[in-house]
């Protein structure tokens, strides 16, 4: 049994020898594998680039609602634009429902009917 230790111990020493005088440990350089597929990023940033465009479109159909929405203001604008003579439009007032004069009617130093009441002083 101990001749088997020493023959062992012996052999051992010796391979390592070789190994260590004609470099044979020296291992292969690994090489540098890129990732294939996926890697978290570009989920993310594909993800991201999905809710951009989604947001986009439902933007552009909320913009298109609210032109079609718009429509019928629009073409009544266009109307009444036509309609009314250029010289009369800037005599008109601003809100079509106000019965006030504009101020281009009378300016705040010409006389009118109301400043002849002397109960206002």
């Amino acid at each position: 049994m101990l001749l088997g230790v020493f023959l062992a111990v012996g052999l051992h020493y010796t391979l390592r020898g070789f190994v260590f005088v004609f470099d044979l440990d020296r291992g292969a350089i690994p090489k540098i594998i890129p990732p294939a597929g996926h890697s978290a990023a570009s989920y993310r940033a594909a993800r991201r680039a999905k809710k951009q465009k989604e947001l986009d479109k439902q933007r552009e159909l909320a913009m298109r609602a609210r032109l079609i929405a718009s429509q019928p203001l629009i073409q009544e604008v266009v109307r009444e634009a036509r309609q009314v003579p250029p010289a009369a439009s800037s005599n008109t007032p601003i809100s079509p429902g106000t019965s006030r004069p504009t101020l281009l009617a009378e300016t705040i130093l010409e006389h009118t009917d109301e400043d002849d009441d002397d109960s206002i002083f």
